[in-house]
């Protein structure tokens, strides 16, 4: 570069913060330091370097070795390492030198979206090598006439990219603090469900909270899960006839009916997925008491299951069902005390030693 000037091994201030492997400075006054580097080098060194050139008005430009641990090349592609990712996530260009050739290398590869482009690479990409007497130094670094435009190409995808980013990043901060929302709603609902009277009277049916009366609360619901759940067993599910169908989307339809919104996104044409599966796992759970009995059938390869009501009309409380073992015990005690008389010592002779039996 004519009227450049250029001393190897110089300090980059009068404190020696830095010593650059070369120092141009041109004619007009821009000073650079070229830094060669073949051996590792961390993100935070090459960060605290980047920095102190920097606080001095000096354009740090990095070569990188041809081979060596900077250089990751195989099958006609470079990998980039975590120090040069960084260099190239701020838009600049990582290059590649070969003395011995006089050569210098950039990589490129292509973004996909929003706008198809040749932009340089972030982390791989197909290497271009240009002789070094077609490099210049310009005023924020050292390029070729084609890497200008490919630097401006990359900034313009990483300002799109980071934008895209950002606004993903607000759309989920929107939802996650509309999902705070709907759990206090939902939260504060359940309080006042426990407060109710309407608990109050189906615990004295039930004695204490059933399983199949329990359950994970559906995205977007603000309705506590024992409200509706109660709802659905007590005014929909328990009129229904023994062996008459049990139909999701009607139970999903009656629940928009009773609560409207506040069960979520389902509607009684559209029924929503989430509390189509709570509702489907309530089902499931109703069975074990016999409420509701579920059925399967297979055809042309695919499985498919329905539920209908079951035999049992109310569910037992904790007292009946005591009541129930207690007397399930008592009939097993009196099915041993006056069955068979055979005692263990018989069954212990065999085969043939049996009273009332004859083996051959």
């Amino acid at each position: 570069m004519p009227g450049a000037t250029a001393i190897e091994e110089h300090p980059s201030n009068e404190t020696r913060e830095r010593i650059a492997d070369v120092i141009v400075t041109l004619p007009d006054g821009p000073q650079f330091a070229l830094e060669v580097q073949y051996s590792a080098l961390s993100v935070e060194a090459w960060r605290e370097r980047h920095e102190s050139y920097r606080r001095n008005g000096i354009v740090d430009v990095w070569l990188f070795g041809h081979a060596g641990a900077q250089s990751r090349w195989r099958d006609g592609v470079m990998y980039l390492n975590a120090t040069q990712r960084e260099i190239a996530a701020s838009g600049a260009p990582v290059l590649w030198i070969n003395p011995l050739t006089e050569e210098v290398a950039y990589a490129t590869s292509r973004a996909w979206s929003p706008v198809r482009a040749t932009i340089l690479a972030q982390e791989e990409g197909e290497l271009r090598v240009v002789p070094l007497a077609q490099w210049r130094l310009l005023e924020d670094g050292m390029f070729t006439r084609e890497l200008v435009e490919l630097r401006d190409a990359t900034l313009a995808h990483l300002a799109r990219e980071a934008a895209a980013a950002a606004r993903r990043a607000a759309e989920e901060a929107a939802r996650q603090a509309a999902r705070n929302q709907i759990e206090v709603a939902r939260e504060r609902d359940h309080e006042a469900w426990l407060a109710s009277s309407e608990r109050a009277a189906a615990m004295a049916v039930l004695g204490e909270w059933p399983a199949w009366l329990a359950g994970e609360d559906p995205i977007g619901t603000r309705v506590s899960g024992e409200r509706w759940r109660w709802f659905l067993w007590s005014e929909v599910i328990r009129p229904i006839a023994k062996d008459e169908r049990v139909r999701s989307n009607d139970l999903l339809a009656q629940l928009v009916t009773r609560f409207g919104d506040a069960v979520g996104l389902a509607t009684p044409d559209a029924p929503g997925g989430s509390l189509r599966a709570a509702v489907i796992a309530m089902l499931g759970a109703m069975q074990r008491p016999s409420l509701v009995s579920r059925h399967e059938q297979k055809r042309r390869g695919a499985k498919r299951f329905w539920f209908t009501r079951g035999s049992v009309r109310e569910p037992l409380t904790p007292e009946q069902r005591a009541e129930v073992m207690r007397r399930a015990s008592e009939r097993g005690t009196g099915r041993v005390d006056g069955g068979s008389k055979t005692s263990s010592t018989d069954y212990r002779r065999g085969p043939g030693s049996l009273a009332g039996s004859s083996w051959r």
